[in-house]
Formats: C-alpha cells, sequence, structure tokens
C-alpha cells in the first residue's frame, strides 16, 4: 500500500510543521525546519529520525531519544540514498530546549467523569499520522484553548470498547467489533499556572500512541472491511466536547473528528490504523 500521510490543517498550527525541498548547485536538495521526526534505533544500532520525506541519520543524534517524538531541523542530499537510508548534513531538535513533544496517556478504559480541572477545547487539529507504524504508532494533534499564558493542558486518550456509540438522527447507535470502526475519546484536563497575563486562544500540541490500540484490535476480513492493497484499514474518529455559541449562548457540544468513509470521502479527515491483512 502506498503509505499515505496527511497534514496538520488546523490554521495556527499548519506553520509548525512544513515540507520544502530546494534544487541547487545541479543538487537535489532538501532542508527544512520544524518537521516531525519518530526516533528509533536502527537494526545496526544507529539512532533514525523517520519523517514525512523519508528516514534519516546523522553521525551525531546524541540530542535525540528513541521512543520519542521531535519536530526538527535538517538538511540532506536527496541522492545521498542508502538502503531507504538518507544520511544527513545535520539533524536538531527545532525547539531551543531540546526536549521531544510532549506525550499524551492512551487508555483502554472507560472515559473518566469531568472532574474541577476539565477544560473544553475550541477545536481539535486534524492529527498527523501515518496509518502503519511508520512513526511508532504516535500520533500528533494540535488543540486549541482559552487559558492564561502559562497554563499547561494535558490531553487524554480513551478507547472504552463498551462505549462504541454514536448518535445517528438522535438515536444512540452501537458499534460491534466486527463492524471493523473505532471511537477514540478524548479527554483535557488544565493544570493552571501564576495566573499571570491575559485570557486567550492558545495552542498545546501533543502525540499519543496507539500501538497498545493496534495490538488489541483485531479487525475482522469480512463484507465491512476497507481493502486497500494488502492491508485492512480501520477507520478511527476521536470524540472531544468542544465549546461553541449557538444562537448567540456558549455551550459544550460532544464532537467528533473523523469519517467511516475511507475510500471515497474527499474530506482529510480520513483517520486510520491499517493492518496486514
Amino acid at each position: 500500500m502506498k503509505r499515505i500521510t496527511f497534514k496538520v490543517i488546523f490554521s495556527v498550527f499548519a506553520t509548525a510543521l512544513s515540507l520544502s525541498s530546494c534544487l541547487g548547485d545541479g543538487e537535489s536538495v532538501s532542508e527544512d525546519k520544524g518537521i516531525f521526526a519518530y526516533i528509533s534505533t536502527g537494526t545496526t544500532g544507529q539512532t533514525i529520525a523517520s519523517t514525512p520525506i523519508g528516514q534519516m541519520t546523522t553521525t551525531n543524534m546524541a540530542d535525540f531519544t528513541p521512543g520519542k517524538c521531535y519536530l526538527i531541523n535538517y538538511k540532506i542530499n536527496l541522492s545521498n540514498n542508502s538502503n531507504g537510508l538518507y544520511n544527513a548534513e545535520y539533524i536538531t531538535p527545532s525547539n531551543s530546549d531540546g526536549k521531544a513533544i510532549e506525550k499524551s496517556e492512551f487508555y483502554p478504559l472507560s472515559v473518566p467523569k469531568a472532574g474541577e480541572d476539565s477544560i473544553v477545547a475550541k477545536v481539535v487539529g486534524t492529527p498527523f499520522f501515518d496509518g502503519t507504524d511508520y512513526y511508532g504508532d504516535n500520533w500528533f494533534f494540535g488543540y486549541e484553548f482559552t487559558m492564561k499564558p502559562d497554563d499547561k493542558v494535558v490531553a487524554e486518550f480513551y478507547y472504552d470498547r463498551n462505549n462504541q456509540i454514536e448518535i445517528i438522527d438522535k438515536v444512540p447507535t452501537k458499534i460491534n467489533p466486527e463492524d471493523n470502526k473505532l471511537i477514540i475519546d478524548v479527554r483535557f484536563k488544565k493544570v493552571p499556572g501564576s495566573n499571570d497575563g491575559t485570557t486567550a486562544s492558545r495552542t498545546v500540541t501533543s502525540v499519543t500512541s496507539l500501538s497498545r490500540l493496534r495490538s488489541e484490535f483485531h479487525p475482522a476480513n469480512n463484507a465491512n472491511a476497507v481493502i486497500q492493497g494488502d492491508y485492512i484499514l480501520v477507520p478511527i474518529k476521536f470524540r472531544y466536547w468542544a465549546s461553541t455559541t449557538v444562537e448567540g449562548k456558549t455551550k459544550d457540544v460532544l464532537t467528533s473528528v473523523g469519517t467511516w468513509d475511507l475510500l471515497t470521502s474527499t474530506s482529510n479527515q480520513r483517520y486510520y490504523l491499517a493492518y496486514k491483512k
């Protein structure tokens, strides 16, 4: 199957991910900043960055921790590729502090009730992902909240096999395992800061790993299966509470992003896990 990746289109977040290449001196060179990368260890022990342009490494990768995700700066010669691995001129963390992207936990549990620390998102952005385990099953999200400058928000992801229910025409409809569909609930907790500064819309980012979900959910190869090449695609919807304005009043509404129609939909919200048949 051709690997499919989607860029974040969350408007205030899109600049974090860009991909460009330029031609110069007769060589094809790719050089960019703020690119998403998953760091892993190769078969010969080298540290590898899996990126939208491909996998790359360089002689000094001491700033990175395998198993984590980063935004990186890099420069490669596109002709300098050995066995599918680019040898980069440099690969460095984009953040001045060199920290990895914050991780959000995934739980195969019931969604907890809202507490005093709960906060409602204004927007959950289109995740950056790969349906296979190319990025180690890590999904990169952006969220928008109304909060103070030094407030923090923790995102948590839940797959509750007993709450695979969606509302269709105002009727609760149960999704069965053989339907090959997944609903993941997202909840947010606020960690208050010093309370200084002005309240405004602010962006938070994190990655969550769906590797446990991949290993525990086994798709059915039946009439409901979405087949693409050698893979069964299992569509995902992410469900969360969002703050919205209706008739001049602000209210919290349970909403979701994603579509069950992977093959014919023109939506950019085509999220899925890809399983080998």
